[in-house]
């Protein structure tokens, strides 16, 4: 077995430019990183073996401020994802361009460290679980921004009438956004795409060059609602037992107009 694949990957959130043998250029998220290689999400799906350029944007500890890792890569594989409805790559790092290698390994002993904090605590003695009040659902989300364009995020964190995304732009406190859900259930073979709206009610810049977002969501269209719900208490049905009420959402106490909103399908979302 290749050395490379035993290398342990950590998860991430890091912003990614890549450039593609044609010419064209797509920011994207990773979602994984290891000492030599990565692993992002794209809409279209590519050829393994193909060769890609990709920046990294990373915070750097050591220099205090965020910094870029280019190296070069070839697509090991390419997997269709049915949860966030694209294509996962697993790339190779070929070559890295100057110190790219040390910032790798700078942000793999950064994401490392609280695991190895957390496995230390567990062995030394039991820890008590704390309730938990959301659901950690790492899924692909479409949103349809105030002002016209669309923007995708990664929920970190939801229930029925908030969430944590994980965002490449920051928005503005309490502007009011339409969401596009992926809801995925059992035994259904067809994606199902809840549509809502929601209000920013916070913003944190993360050093790993994301912004995480918190919504309050309201306003679902159709059945939208009873899906997502239906989707938690499958997933997650420890945390549903805990949870014995999944409030329905309400509006904003003071609501802006909304109904200006440009809906997803006028955006071309789906």
């Amino acid at each position: 077995m290749d050395e490379r694949r035993q290398q342990p990957r950590y998860r991430c959130k890091l912003r990614t430019g890549v450039l593609f043998p044609d010419g064209h250029t797509e920011l994207l998220w990773a979602e994984d990183i290891s000492r030599h290689g990565l692993s992002i999400h794209a809409d279209k799906i590519q050829r393994v073996g193909t060769r890609l350029r990709v920046l990294l944007f990373m915070f750097s500890h050591r220099h205090g401020k965020e910094v870029q890792a280019e190296v070069i890569t070839r697509i090991a594989s390419c997997v269709l994802d049915t949860t966030t409805q694209d294509f996962r790559l697993g790339l190779a790092v070929e070559e890295f361009i100057g110190e790219a290698e040390s910032l790798f390994l700078a942000q793999i002993s950064h994401l490392a460290a609280p695991l190895q904090a957390e496995a230390e605590v567990q062995y030394a003695a039991p820890r008590m679980q704390p309730k938990v009040s959301s659901f950690p659902l790492h899924r692909r989300i479409k949103l349809a921004l105030a002002n016209g364009s669309k923007l995708i995020g990664w929920t970190e964190d939801v229930t029925p009438n908030s969430m944590r995304i994980a965002l490449s732009q920051k928005l503005d406190n309490h502007s009011i956004h339409g969401l596009n859900i992926p809801v995925v259930l059992a035994g259904e073979a067809e994606i199902f795409s809840v549509q809502a709206k929601a209000r920013v009610d916070g913003v944190v810049f993360r050093p790993m060059g994301a912004f995480a977002t918190h919504f309050s969501v309201f306003d679902y269209q159709a059945d939208g609602l009873t899906l997502l719900r239906k989707e938690l208490r499958e997933r997650f049905p420890e945390i549903a037992q805990e949870t014995t009420v999944l409030n329905d959402p309400a509006a904003p106490a003071q609501e802006e107009d909304t109904e200006a909103l440009p809906s997803l399908d006028d955006l071309g979302l789906y």
